[in-house]
């Protein structure tokens, strides 16, 4: 970590020109230039008390403003001052979505504090940007521009999670093959990106709420086109998850065909070889042969007797099967109609609606 400024928790410090670019400042200009973008490393110990001392932070904000809370959230403090925390500047969707990266912003008038432990891929684009002076003229152009290139980010996954599904779907529908272990991965990431992706939409939309505050005002445009793509993304994301679990029910109900198919091909074989294998070993007993069985069953009607035995034993086992219902059970379960007999499932073509209007409004919005 860089040594810049008067402590060690100091990433950078910029002070902006108001025409896209901005100089490094540090010492005393950190409190007496503005307007500032400052950026901190939380876990100095000389972060908290620079915040306290030269920034203005009571005791109960700070707690507030670096509190173990890794909610993506907007809240306002005394006046004219915001609490806003960004999750996912680099969202990684393949990874533990618990290790996604934390920004958290103190914004006043004339100063904009951030907060990070590591470095992010954002951060770093919107630093570089003023060195070539092209980036945002003031503080709150730099919230409305980290907003827009989260929502980019979230819609860019969201779009190629699209295409993913597309082809699984093409996949399972030629049969060629039964891409289950994909499907679950892809239902996996769905479900990881909705888990961050709503909870900005919601933040945005606070955002609007406070659309006359100084923070938002000046890009109010920007920030209902984020609030847009937002509700598009999610509309997406809520879209792709339906067709991602349609999917995985479309092959569990083939295999189980499959497997229907396998059983029935077994219960024709056991129907023919079952008579057979019957008088097989009904006509190969060594019953009524003298010197071939025991002496008891020498007797020329001891076939006769064996037979009757075998015909009581069926009967008494017949009776034992009806007492306990068996076979009614077994006629209700073969008689019960399959959910591809019985139709559609109650409201599966008012979702199938929905998400025709959904992904009509995306492609509309989204050309």
């Amino acid at each position: 970590m860089s040594e810049l400024g008067v402590h060690r928790g100091l990433w950078f410090a910029l002070e902006l020109d108001g025409r896209g670019g901005a100089r490094a400042i540090d010492g005393d200009a950190l409190v007496q230039a503005q307007p500032t973008w400052i950026h901190l490393d939380p876990r100095a110990p000389e972060t908290i008390g620079w915040l306290r001392e030269h920034a203005g932070l009571s005791d109960t904000e700070l707690e507030r403003l670096l509190a173990d809370d890794r909610r993506t959230r907007l809240e306002p403090f005394r006046e004219d001052c915001f609490v806003l925390a960004l999750r996912g500047l680099a969202p990684e969707v393949d990874g533990d979505p618990r290790e996604l990266p934390l920004a958290r912003f103190w914004i006043q008038p004339g100063r904009l504090i951030s907060f990070a432990v590591r470095e992010l891929p954002g951060v770093t684009e919107l630093r570089r940007r003023y060195r070539e002076g092209r980036g945002s003229p003031d503080i709150s152009g730099i919230l409305a521009w980290m907003a827009a290139r989260l929502g980019n980010s979230f819609e860019e996954h969201a779009l190629a999670l699209e295409d993913e599904v597309t082809e699984l779907e093409y996949l399972a529908e030629g049969e060629r093959e039964s891409p289950s272990e994909k499907v679950r991965a892809a239902t996996t990431h769905i479900t990881r990106l909705r888990r961050h992706a709503s909870p900005f939409g919601a933040l945005v939309s606070r955002a609007l709420a406070w659309i006359d505050a100084w923070p938002f005002a000046p890009h109010a445009e920007e920030w209902q086109r984020i609030h847009d793509q937002a509700q598009s993304t999610s509309a997406l994301l809520e879209n792709l998850h339906d067709r991602a679990r349609s999917l995985h029910d479309y092959l569990d109900a083939r295999l189980s065909a499959r497997m229907n198919a396998v059983l029935y091909v077994l219960t024709l074989l056991s129907t023919i070889l079952l008579p057979l294998t019957f008088v097989t070993g009904l006509l190969g007993m060594n019953v009524g042969i003298t010197g071939g069985s025991y002496a008891f069953l020498e007797s020329r009607f001891a076939f006769v007797g064996v037979s009757a035995v075998l015909v009581v034993l069926g009967c008494l086992l017949y009776l034992v099967i009806r007492k306990q219902r068996l076979l009614e059970n077994a006629d209700r379960w073969l008689n019960r109609p399959s959910r591809n007999e019985a139709g559609p499932a109650p409201g599966s073509a008012r979702r199938s609606g929905r998400r025709s209007r959904h992904t009509a409004r995306f492609r509309t919005e989204n050309p």
